[in-house]
């Protein structure tokens, strides 16, 4: 048997309840829209898509043909990174 062979006797069930587990101690994705993301980092809404339009303000998502979504972790992480200590 080769390392990427699965034996047959593998337990499937047992493997999808450990990942259901692991998921569900995750904390949630929280989407932001474009005018939300901009109120969470406390800049205006065009100061936001200019940084996009840039590629200079934090990651985002497009869902779908063009829903641009924000997550709130990497909102926070990016504002983070920015900070200067004098």
């Amino acid at each position: 048997m080769s390392d990427s062979t699965i034996p047959i006797d593998f337990d499937f069930d047992r493997l999808a309840d450990m990942i259901a587990a692991r998921l569900a101690d995750a904390p949630p994705t929280r989407w932001l829209d474009t005018s939300a993301a901009a109120a969470h980092l406390g800049v205006s809404k065009s100061t936001l898509e200019r940084w996009r339009s840039q590629s200079k303000g934090p990651a985002y998502s497009v869902l779908g043909d063009s829903a641009v979504r924000y997550d709130v972790r990497v909102l926070d992480a990016w504002a983070q990174s920015r900070v200067v200590t004098p």
